[in-house]
Formats: C-alpha cells, structure tokens, sequence
C-alpha cells in the first residue's frame, strides 16, 4: 500500500472495474505495414480538430510524441508522408477522442491506439496456423478493443514464403487470399477462445472496414457502396465469413483515403514523396466516429 494512502474496502474493485470500462472504450487500429496507419491517424487528426466539440490529442505516453508534430505539420502544410515504419520495429501510438455533450456535462472520451501485433498479424498471413498459435498476445490485443478498424488496401501485394526457407517467392499472393487467412484466423480464435464471452457465436465489437485508397479513379467510382467495394477486395465468401460471425448491427464497411481525391495522382512507391498540400482526407471520420458513439453510450 502506499504511504499515506487510506484503504478501503472495494478500492481495488472499484480500480479494476475503471480499468474494464477503459478497455471498453478502446478502438484498435489493425493493418499491414504499408496500409497507412500512422497516415490515416495525421489524417484523422488534421480533419477532427476542425470539427466543433471534437477533439483528438496524442496521449503523453505515445513513443511517437517526439516525432509526431512534425509528422503533422509536414502533413498538413507541404503534404510530405511520414516514412514507413521499420520492420521489427514498434513505437507505441495512442491518442485520445474527445467529444463535448453539452453545459454541465464531461465528455465522451474513447481511446484510439495501433496495437503493437497490429502489422505483425498480416505479415504472417500465409505461414502456417502454428506460427500465430505462438503469439497469444495477439489474441489478448484484439479481445482489449470494444472497437475494430481494419484497414484494406486494395493495391497491397503480398509475397508467398517458402515453408522450407522463409524467404520470399517471387510470386505474390493475391489480395483476397492475403487478407482472408489473418481475418479468418482472428474472428475464428476471438469466438472460440472465450465462449462465455461470445455465447451466441459472435463478435461482439464494432467493426469497421475500411477500404483505402479510394482516391484513385478506379476505386473512386465505387465509393458509395463501400460494402460492394469491400466484396471486390475480399472475396464473396471472406464478406459472408463476416457476415456470419460478427454481429450485424456491429459491422460497417467504409471508403476511406486519407490523401483525399487528388486528380492524376500516380500510385505512391515513395513513401515520402510529397503530395498535394490541399488533400482533404475522405471518409476518415466517419468509421471512428460510428465506433466511438457506440462504446461510448
């Protein structure tokens, strides 16, 4: 105990029942390395803080902080991309929504973080099931979250590993295939792992698909049925896969691109080239704000 600190009965539960609520109102932020993670978090910043009576700040202990305003500041002023992150390499990130309810009244706030498992999960996609079996804390991340965002990027080209070498084969892996195995794994553990959690068979956290990339012209045209798009992407059975196991009033699917439509723009290899300084990110809000009202009612 420490010093000077009176105990009372029903300190501790009362700190554990505060720990469940904030893990209640936790968002993960799920993708493979080059879906733009960090970038849709600049993006969400930049667009929410012009919002009234919304707020998102970068929590003080983020590894990131150090880094993070100039991340922002070369975003929204010369549209310069922060750099990808390195592999093997994790800096936390977490930042904290904040949304007025009125005179008199705290307000809603929800944590939105990247999990550190968040890249790892896709970069094992086409290894074999024992490989993840391997990292329950990956499990443990997932289950923390009352809200998912996955981002899907439609132009992602995976490699196939060699099982007798490691290393990458020439051929890729095609998109649904990629994306399927890892949401496939994820959504069959989540349920079977914790049946009295899940005791009708479905997840109970808010999901958001967001498909990205949908400045480009041949996404852009679809952006209005997000859920159609999301099929193209994922394959007509991985969509029924989600349909079947998460609970339907807990699943959306969005279009989403945090460089905004920017006109003749070429697919980005360099992920520091710079872009167009008047981006307006689109459909970003939207798929958090739809999780933060829901766990936080």
């Amino acid at each position: 105990m420490v010093m000077g600190q009176e105990w009372r009965p029903g300190r501790r539960r009362r700190a554990s029942a505060a720990a469940e609520q904030q893990r209640q109102r936790a968002i993960g932020l799920w993708g493979p390395r080059s879906a733009g993670k960090t970038v849709f978090l600049l993006a969400l910043q930049a667009t929410m803080n012009n919002e009234e009576g919304v707020r998102l700040t970068l929590d003080p202990d983020s590894q990131l902080k150090s880094k993070w305003f100039d991340f922002l500041e070369k975003f929204q002023e010369k549209g310069e991309l922060p750099p990808q992150t390195e592999l093997g390499k994790f800096e936390n990130l977490e930042m904290t929504i904040e949304r007025d309810r009125g005179f008199g009244f705290r307000p809603r706030t929800a944590k939105i973080l990247i999990p550190e498992h968040s890249g790892e999960l896709w970069d094992l996609h086409s290894q074999v099931p024992t490989v993840l079996e391997e990292r329950p804390n990956l499990v443990a991340s997932l289950q923390e979250s009352a809200g998912l965002l996955f981002l899907i990027d439609p132009e992602a080209r995976f490699k196939q590993p060699d099982k007798s070498t490691g290393e990458s084969d020439p051929d890729e892996i095609d998109t649904e295939t990629a994306y399927g195995r890892p949401l496939n794994y994820i959504i069959q553990k989540l349920v079977l792992r914790d049946p009295d959690r899940y005791p009708n068979k479905k997840i109970d956290a808010y999901c958001a698909f967001c498909i990205t990339k949908c400045d480009l012209q041949k996404y852009w045209r679809c952006r209005d049925d997000p859920a159609g798009l999301a099929e193209q992407v994922l394959g007509t059975d991985m969509m029924t896969l989600l349909w079947k196991n998460i609970d339907p009033g807990h699943l959306r699917f969005f279009a989403t691109t945090s460089l905004g439509r920017v006109r003749g723009r070429p697919n980005i290899t360099d992920l520091n080239k710079l872009v167009d300084p008047r981006i307006e990110p689109l459909g970003v809000v939207e798929p958090v704000m739809w999780i933060f009202d829901h766990i936080t009612r």
